[in-house]
């Protein structure tokens, strides 16, 4: 018997809403269609008085489902179960502990009040994947914190603690314990729909210069910007329509689509098969080696909360050492840190190639891994290389210590070697077009268009429209190599490739990669993807 995703209970005259939807409550089809039926229940019921919304501990609602924007939206909608909140005539309380994200904070948006605790986290993170908030959340937020508030919130996507949230008002309360607090003062809480608000005559100076980058470049950003601001002119329902139809035209357009692709195959990446009921612990790590390489890792790898250590002094306690010797050392010095290690800790080297040659040397094969760095101010990478020993659980282990830092990492054979031959495919195919006759400003507009500062040894003659057959041929032949590595077995499917570029070679994040781009994704144990160029122009 399937376990119901919303439950629907009673503390006396106060209906309590639970969102048990694990592991982060996403607002997929049946959490849809379970809020709905229960706020059916409790607008025909004249005992209650109140309403709390809550998703348990550790995560209010943490947005929609991903997987599902990928495809045909369907009913019923989330503007539909919003509308259905904000239409009750009894106070609705969000109980928010954990994240409440994207749709998530869009339904706490639409109650009367929002209680928070400590370790609450809100954001409308849409623009991210080339959308808009679709429910309300360009209304709604405006009425609330302001204009300009509103605008950076959402063109940036940028995560508030609770207490940042507090402090412009987006909450309006911290305390510990938000659900039982909630059903406590549900009763007494009054009416306060924000759709029937002003928006705020306030005015935060300063606040545009952190988003102004954002309105040069992200589609999506300028159309949130827009519809904020038209709240100071729209009515709310006029607002509601214009943003419902904005979301639909970005959702169905290719940046979003692309970005879609990068956020589902960054997730997918973090799975490793072949260790089930086993796993290794990483709690401490220590970097073998000193100056700015072995700082640049430390830095990575400190947001994931693990004690970081730089130097000799804590090698013999690491659950993880990581050795940042040049590859003419690296012999010596795994050799070396082997023998220092703990029986159980993971030993991981960020040079050397012949990975699985020097794991026999020193004896560690099922403890060895490599770990690539590429690290830039925009987006990171780590390729993880296992040898042909190493433990699954080892490999396990390193992928969610690096997705706790929130950088992406992929699985790889040969460190390194997807970058280079994309690179290298890429190079070859301007040569060709210039041996063909296209002109040397024409070749280096195309290779500006498709990121690759690697292959710009010249800036780009301004910015202008091109046709798109150049770049299509260059991200054709890089995806014609892409599929080379994987039948090789260099990577396991086609979208670790766009991963690769995008993350760790600057290829254009709205083209989702070359993979993606050139048309085609084939996968093993994935279906054959097509994308549609219909352009007739790019933007560079």
């Amino acid at each position: 018997m399937n376990t119901p995703v919303v439950k629907l209970a009673r503390h006396e005259d106060v209906a309590v809403i639970e969102i048990d939807h694990k592991p982060v409550n996403a607002l997929s089809k049946a959490v849809r269609q379970g809020l709905l039926d229960a706020l059916f229940v409790i607008a025909a019921d004249p005992c209650i008085r109140a309403v709390v919304i809550h998703g348990g501990q550790v995560c209010f609602i943490a947005g929609a489902d991903i997987k599902e924007l990928a495809g045909p939206l369907e009913a019923p909608f989330l503007p539909d179960v919003i509308a259905k909140i904000d239409a009750l005539t009894i106070p609705v309380i969000a109980a928010i502990d954990g994240v409440a994200l994207g749709g998530g904070l869009e339904i706490a948006l639409a109650c009367d009040r929002r209680i928070a605790s400590p370790r609450s986290s809100l954001a409308l993170p849409e623009t991210r994947l080339g959308l808009i908030p679709g429910a309300g959340g360009t209304q709604r937020l405006p009425r609330l914190v302001g204009i300009e508030w509103a605008e950076l919130i959402i063109a940036t996507g940028e995560v508030l603690t609770a207490k940042q949230a507090l402090g412009i008002g987006l909450v309006d309360v911290i305390l510990d314990d938000p659900l039982q607090t909630a059903i406590a003062q549900a009763g007494a809480t009054p009416k306060r729909r924000l759709s029937a608000a002003a928006v705020p005559q306030k005015r935060e100076a300063g606040l545009s210069d952190r988003f102004l980058p954002f309105r040069q470049s992200e589609p999506a950003a300028v159309a949130a910007v827009a519809l904020v601001r038209d709240t100071l002119a729209l009515s709310f329902q006029d607002g509601l329509a214009r943003e419902r139809d904005r979301f639909l035209k970005l959702r169905d357009g290719s940046e979003a689509r692309a970005r879609i692709h990068l956020f589902l195959s960054g997730k997918a990446a973090f799975r490793h098969t072949g260790a089930v009921g086993k796993e290794r612990r990483v709690a401490s790590i220590a970097i073998a080696g000193s100056g700015k390489r072995a700082k640049a890792v430390a830095a990575l790898l400190r947001p994931s909360g693990l004690s970081v250590s730089i130097g000799d002094s804590a090698l013999s306690e690491a659950d993880l050492i990581i050795d940042v010797a040049d590859d003419r050392k690296a012999a010596i010095s795994l050799r070396r840190l082997a023998s220092l290690a703990k029986v159980d800790a993971v030993i991981a080297t960020t040079r050397a190639r012949s990975l699985d040659r020097l794991a026999d040397v020193f004896g560690r094969s099922a403890d060895s891994v490599g770990l690539h760095f590429r690290l830039s101010s925009r987006r990171s990478l780590v390729e993880v290389t296992p040898t042909m020993q190493t433990a699954p659980e080892v490999v396990n282990a390193v992928l969610g210590l690096i997705r706790r830092t929130g950088t992406q990492a992929v699985v790889t054979r040969r460190s390194g070697l997807v970058g280079e031959r994309l690179l290298a495919a890429c190079r070859a195919s301007a040569d060709d077009l210039r041996r063909s006759g296209v002109s040397y400003r024409e070749v280096k507009t195309a290779l500006f268009s498709c990121g690759l500062p690697q292959l710009q040894s010249l800036p780009a003659s301004g910015k202008k429209s091109i046709d798109p057959t150049l770049r299509n041929r260059l991200i054709e032949d890089m995806a014609r190599e892409g599929l080379a590595l994987v039948s090789e077995g260099i990577v396991r499917r086609s979208f670790d490739i766009d991963l690769i570029m995008v993350h760790g070679y600057e290829f254009p994040y709205e083209d989702g990669g070359p993979m993606w781009a050139s048309g085609i994704l084939e996968d093993r144990d994935a279906s054959t993807v097509a994308y549609d160029h219909t352009t007739t122009k790019v933007r560079v």
